[in-house]
């Protein structure tokens, strides 16, 4: 009869880590094998900063990374969500996301043989020199530029090709 109360109770709402990634930007190409430098941040209204416990993930290769900055050079081919991830002391979850694609570099592999008809040549005589380009690579070559330079003593006068174009300036034979 008569009694009153009161009490307070004290409710606190955590925020989830803010992530940011600065490079590279959304929507970059590369070609297999570039270097390719992630940088990112990370913080939290309540834990403070959160770079150094980033973890940065691919769609196509999962764990490539942690902290705030690394470099990679073996992604695969193809198109990659990229996604940079902290975790507060609360649990929550932050995270940024960018798309990056990996493109192929053909794969060549170019041998040269160069010989000649005659074997020795006498000074005078005309000489015959047969160049033979092979692809032994599993993607095609092109624009492929072979230049030869002729031997001293030795005057061009002509040159043929069954594929592209042949021509000689200062004794080199492109």
């Amino acid at each position: 009869t008569g009694l009153t109360g009161s009490s307070a109770i004290s409710i606190a709402i955590s925020t989830p880590p803010t992530v940011t990634i600065s490079a590279p930007a959304d929507g970059t190409t590369f070609a297999q094998g570039d270097v390719i430098a992630f940088t990112g941040s990370a913080s939290d209204p309540e834990d403070g900063g959160q770079t150094a416990s980033l973890v940065w993930t691919s769609s196509l290769d999962d764990q490539i990374g942690t902290g705030g900055s690394f470099s990679r050079s073996e992604l695969s081919v193809g198109a990659h969500s990229i996604t940079a991830t902290a975790i507060d002391g609360d649990g929550l979850t932050g995270c940024d996301e960018i798309t990056i694609t990996i493109e192929a570099v053909a794969t060549v592999d170019l041998a040269v043989a160069k010989f000649d008809v005659r074997d020795p040549v006498i000074a005078g005589d005309d000489i015959t020199y047969t160049v033979t380009i092979t692809n032994n690579g599993p993607d095609a070559a092109e624009n492929v530029i072979l230049s030869d330079t002729l031997p001293s003593g030795v005057i061009f006068i002509s040159a043929s090709s069954p594929q592209g174009s042949c021509s000689e300036s200062a004794s080199v034979v492109t």
